[in-house]
């Protein structure tokens, strides 16, 4: 019985070190870029809201692909007298997700279903589009946070 535990407990010492060193080169694989580099490499154009709906431009500027391309779609409320604001924001943010894969030097349109915004009499909402982060082929995924924006008066 003894002799048991012991054994289990020198197989656990053996399989720990091992599953570290194989995890080792999918660690090395994810590589965090400044970003400003990120920001350069993919870029949000004509963003544009009309009836609840995001759309926009993905331009991939990098020389690989990139593919899941994450977004923050953000609407922050502009209040008419900021001296005086209300006491909650009704402001609103979702995370989106654009699959594509992208090619280098080529851009992808996406649509994005938006939630209806109230229309307020106190103040305004905006909308911007900033870049969170994507994946690229070469298995080095980037984080960014560029941003274009849409005003919607209300």
């Amino acid at each position: 019985m003894r002799r048991s535990r012991l054994f289990t407990l020198q197989r656990r010492l053996v399989a720990v070190p091992l599953a570290l060193f194989l995890a080792a080169p999918a660690a090395r694989a994810l590589e965090i870029v400044p970003r400003s580099t990120a920001d350069r490499a993919v870029e949000i154009e004509d963003v544009k809201v009309q009836d609840h709906t995001v759309t926009g431009r993905l331009v991939n500027r990098s020389g690989h692909e990139v593919s899941d391309v994450r977004l923050l779609v953000d609407h922050p409320f502009r209040w008419k007298d900021e001296w005086r604001p209300g006491r909650t924001s009704p402001s609103r943010a979702s995370l989106e997700e654009v699959a594509g894969p992208i090619e280098p030097g080529q851009c992808l349109s996406f649509r994005l279903g938006a939630e209806k915004l109230p229309v307020r009499r106190d103040g305004r909402f905006g909308t911007e589009v900033k870049l969170l982060g994507y994946t690229d082929a070469s298995s080095h995924a980037n984080a960014g946070s560029g941003s274009v924006g849409a005003t919607r008066a209300s």
